[in-house]
């Protein structure tokens, strides 16, 4: 470079390493550097990868990031894209690079930012290309400061900063002692007339807001559109994309949804399937099953393929990717990094902040305060680990990404075969046990809350059942996730407590499929733990046979329920109270299956059994016998034998009425005055046709009714109402049933299940005095509840639509009636695989 001398001494620079334009005042010496003759002028384009010819255009993010740095103005712009490992940030930042390298006049540099070596690093080749030789051996700062100052001469250009995951390198935070700050080094302006651009990629959403501003210019990354993953999956594949029109291809089109939904739409997952099944020929079907196998599923999610287009250092398996980042996290939140190894064992969807607040209790040792778990909870949101649910209460929730779950899973397991202590706190089963007891804690308890009983004590609490219901429901996922853990966890005990609350809950909301599931579960652990003859492992297996008969799966309840009597004889003796109701619960079934000889047989010598029985619940069990051998009489046509039965079994409700059980024992009374009805209609007798005996019963069951004053008004005015209907003073009983409706509304809301068992109710009276226009709005709501709450299918919901139609036909809408009769037939022939007459509970 030519030096020019201004004033009157002359010395000489030689080896200076000045830029052009560029005065030196040294006393009274000045130098003066002018600019070197121009030369036409090369763009330096330095980008580390080769352009991506399989990349799939993601318009949603691509553009706006065109739009953040505009390029076509004097201006100086940066912007970050932020998110998941593995969501694609450096692929859109490449394509994006090579997109401005389409303009000829435009400098593009490309600098790893995840460490200070590699960033230092990736300066020092900038150096090179810009031929500052001078400066490589010098001071790391003045290099630093001449890249960035050389890089801003250019008259356009790009720079991006890729991984820069560790922002504490730049500022974010603090700097360490002794270090310097690289952000002091990024190009943050142009010189007149030149045009430039900064491009961040990271992990760490921090970077929106303390590197980047406004927060607008920092751009999360989304999970793939389901368009956008199957492109990606078809290229990863080696396959043409096609779009799933084709019928050749719509079997595979709904594998390929479920497969991108399990991989939660994550390029990196997609990328490294689609790679597998190219390489072993392998159909998503096949994929999907891999998937689903516990055993092969971490070693394919761990599997790595080679990808020309990502750094080579960083590993792109699933299961590993994030590991950099939760090291990270652990580094600057040690309670945000062991709150994310306990979420690892929820459910993904929905934890509740609460939930997170429980367990950081138990992860730390310190005396929290609710700041710190929010600001835990900041973190793992900034590294994008979990997002934000916004409840309509208002409250918040958490969702966690499920590879992001597996891979903390992976990462805890790891890290105990490598401690080889199971009772490590760094462990699966401390982090299981962990999970397992935030959710029991949370998990309504109704022995406690006194909420859930139904009946006699619950309208003390009413006001609590709503918010117990929602609380239980809202841990309800949660629990069966946990149960996962049981044995890794060695909390059974625990987890079969929690699970039979779970069941009762389900039970309550009659959600007979769920509660089959929790039933299967809590039978196992028992089986596990107290052997299959123990008596609660016994009392298991009834569950399961009464959650069969509320699902009309009456052969399997059947069968289950024999093996459990001949446990309990052989346990406990044929004069148990346990013993014989499973005699007389297999009477019912029998009866349910039509074998009305072998049920009458088995139930006498229940009733015989029973006499002998010491139990203060021999006497309840004593009635549903009489009931029941009153049906098998009926199918039988023993109607004589009929009689006597209802009877008797009126006798034993009237005199223990009273006490805790006058609820129970006066819907028996009701239940059998009701069968006696139908009986007596199907043997061409008026139903209020009843003997002298019959009408002192009922006469003395209603006065002392009326003597319960212990009881809440509403369930006394429900048991006059039982007897009042059953029989047939049906004026009466609906003025007293519209004001149990009325305070169900008002105390529970509409959408509840006493709610609706009170205005079903309500819906038969009116039917039952002619009142069709009144009975048919109120059974279309309960019609839509019980389809909305347990399907189509469910009985419940089909005996229903035959009150539905009932009532249509009595106001002569002979063809919606005939349509409804229809619907259900078929349904009941689905479900039931047979063909019968629907009997309609409506007839009057």
């Amino acid at each position: 470079m030519e030096v020019e001398r201004f004033q009157t001494h002359i010395r000489s620079i030689t080896g200076n390493q000045l830029g052009d334009y560029v005065t030196i005042n040294q006393g009274d010496v000045h130098y003066y550097h002018a600019a070197a003759p121009s030369q036409p002028r090369t763009p330096i384009q330095s980008i580390p990868y080769l352009r991506n010819k399989e990349f799939v255009n993601r318009p949603g993010v691509v553009d706006k990031l065109q739009d953040l740095l505009v390029h076509d103005s004097e201006s100086f712009n940066d912007a970050a894209l932020w998110g998941l490992g593995g969501s694609g940030k450096t692929q859109i930042a490449l394509e994006y690079a090579y997109r401005r390298c389409e303009n000829p006049q435009c400098s593009v540099f490309w600098v790893h930012a995840d460490t200070r070596a590699a960033f230092v690093h990736g300066y020092r080749q900038i150096a090179e290309l810009f031929g500052l030789q001078g400066i490589l051996d010098g001071q790391e700062s003045d290099l630093l400061r001449a890249v960035s100052n050389r890089i801003q001469s250019e008259p356009e250009w790009l720079l991006v900063l890729d991984n820069a995951d560790d922002l504490s390198l730049f500022g974010v935070g603090g700097i360490q002692e002794g270090s310097t700050n690289l952000f002091d080094f990024v190009p943050k302006t142009t010189a007149a007339g030149t045009t430039g651009s900064v491009l961040w990629t990271s992990r760490d959403g921090q970077v929106a807001g303390s590197l980047v501003r406004p927060l607008r210019k920092a751009v999360q990354i989304p999970h793939m559109t389901s368009m956008e993953a199957r492109e990606l999956l078809a290229m990863a594949r080696g396959r043409d994309f096609e779009d799933g029109s084709n019928d050749d291809i719509k079997d595979e089109d709904q594998d390929t949804e479920k497969l991108l939904e399990e991989l939660q739409w994550l390029p990196l997952g997609i990328s490294q399937a689609g790679a597998y099944m190219r390489r072993t020929e392998t159909t998503v079907r096949e994929y999907l099953a891999l998937l689903s196998n516990n055993e092969e599923r971490w070693p394919l999610l761990k599997n790595e393929q080679v990808d020309i287009y990502r750094e080579t250092s960083v590993s792109n398996s699933v299961l590993k990717i994030w590991s950099i980042s939760i090291a990270r996290v652990e580094q600057e939140n040690f309670l945000a990094s062991e709150l994310l190894r306990v979420m690892a064992y929820f459910d993904n969807r929905d934890i509740p902040y609460d939930m997170v607040e429980d367990a950081a209790r138990y992860v730390s040792t310190a005396r929290l305060k609710s700041v710190d778990v929010k600001r835990a909870i900041v973190r793992l949101k900034e590294f994008s680990f979990i997002k934000l649910r916004e409840e309509a209460n208002g409250g918040q929730s958490y969702e966690m990404h499920k590879l992001v779950q597996e891979a903390t899973q992976y990462a805890v397991s790891a890290g105990q075969q490598m401690d080889q202590d199971d009772c490590s706190k760094r462990s699966t089963t401390n982090f299981a046990r962990i999970a397992i007891q935030v959710v029991d804690n949370l998990f309504p308890n109704p022995q406690k809350e006194h909420a859930m009983r139904g009946g006699i004590g619950m309208m003390e609490e009413a006001e609590k059942v709503p918010d117990l219901l929602k609380r239980s429901e809202k841990y309800f996922a949660h629990v069966i996730k946990v149960a996962d853990w049981a044995e890794i966890s060695n909390e059974e005990k625990t987890l079969c407590v929690l699970l039979s609350r779970v069941s009762r809950y389900l039970n309550s909301l009659r959600r007979w499929k769920d509660k089959e599931l929790v039933d299967i579960r809590i039978l196992a652990l028992r089986s596990r733990l107290f052997g299959p003859d123990h008596v609660d492992t016994i009392r298991s297996e009834k569950m399961m046979s009464k959650n069969y008969y509320k699902q009309n799966r009456f052969s399997e309840a059947l069968e289950i329920e024999k093996r459990v009597f001949t446990k309990l004889k052989s346990a406990l003796g044929e004069r148990n109270w346990y013993t014989v109701e499973s005699m007389h619960n297999m009477a019912d079934i029998m009866c349910r299956l039509r074998q009305f000889q072998e049920a009458e047989k088995m139930q006498v010598d229940a009733i015989k059994l029973l006499g002998n029985v010491m139990d203060g619940r021999a006497e309840m069990l004593m009635v549903d016998c009489l009931h029941c051998l009153a049906r098998a009489y009926y199918g039988q046509q023993k109607f004589d034998k009929v009689e006597e039965a209802c009877v008797r079994s009126l006798q034993y409700c009237r005199d223990n009425l009273g006490g805790v059980g006058c609820h129970w024992y006066v819907s028996a009374a009701a239940r059998t005055l009701k069968f006696r009805g139908q009986v007596l209609v199907i043997r061409g007798y008026l139903r209020s046709q009843a003997t002298t005996m019959m009408e002192g019963i009922v006469e003395e069951i209603c006065r002392r009714i009326q003597r319960q004053t212990h009881l809440h008004e509403v369930p006394r005015t429900e048991l006059l109402v039982s007897m009042k209907a059953a029989v047939y003073k049906y004026v009466e009983a609906i003025d007293m049933q519209e004001r149990v409706v009325e305070f169900y509304c008002k105390t529970f809301g509409e959408n509840y299940h006493l709610t609706m068992a009170a205005m079903q109710l309500l819906a038969r009276l009116l039917h039952n005095l002619c009142r069709y226009d009144e009975a048919a709005p109120i059974q279309i709501k309960v019609v839509k509840f019980f389809r909305d709450a347990v399907g189509e299918e469910h009985p419940l919901t089909l005996d229903n639509m035959v009150g539905l139609a009932t009532i249509y036909r009595g106001q002569g809408r002979f063809s919606e009636s005939e349509d409804i009769e229809k619907k259900v037939h078929l349904l009941y022939s689905k479900i039931l695989d047979t063909c019968f007459k629907v009997f309609a509970s409506y007839s009057r």
